[in-house]
Formats: structure tokens, sequence, C-alpha cells
């Protein structure tokens, strides 16, 4: 998938691993730059009320092709660590499981 932030705010999360999410990522998008999501890579995306982002996929994404993830407690306390750390002005960087 491809992302492009045209107004707003947004913060693009990506997790990587092999089997289930091992390092969260976070960036805040920047306008009219394009981000690339490669196949199968776990991604959300906060988005200011405001915000326009264009998203363009391949034409047989669905839901029975777009397998869910589920995140466990010390992965969901960690984007929200990193969507403060970012949406308050704070730089923060990767982060990778201890």
């Amino acid at each position: 998938e491809v992302f492009v932030l045209l107004r707003g705010r947004c913060i693009l999360y990506i997790g990587e691993g092999n089997e289930g999410i091992h390092s969260l990522y976070a960036e805040e998008m920047v306008p009219l730059k394009v981000y690339n999501v490669k196949r199968g890579v776990w991604h959300n995306h906060t988005l200011s009320r405001d915000a326009v982002v264009l998203i363009v996929e391949n034409k047989d994404t669905a839901d029975h092709n777009s397998p869910l993830c589920p995140l466990d407690q010390a992965q969901r306390e960690r984007l929200l660590e990193l969507h403060a750390g970012l949406w308050d002005g704070r730089p923060v960087a990767d982060v990778g499981s201890e």
C-alpha cells in the first residue's frame, strides 16, 4: 500500500517480524511524501481530524487477504508511547523488542 498525506497530521505505525510483531516503529508523515508499506507488513495510523490521506492499494485488497495481527498488552502500551512522543512534538525513533 502507498500512503500520501495531503493535509493535516498522520502518524504511520509499522510492525516488523516474521512470526508476529517483534519491533514497532512510528513516523509522523510529511505532507506529499510517498510512504510504501510492503505486502504482509502490519501497519496502522493515527489521523488528526482535518487529515486527508491518499491510500493506494491493490485492487484485490480485502478483509479475506488482510489478516489481523493482535497486539499484546506491552505492544499496545508501546504504541501509545510512540503516539504520545510524536503527537506531543518529541522525536521518537524506532522501538525494538527487549
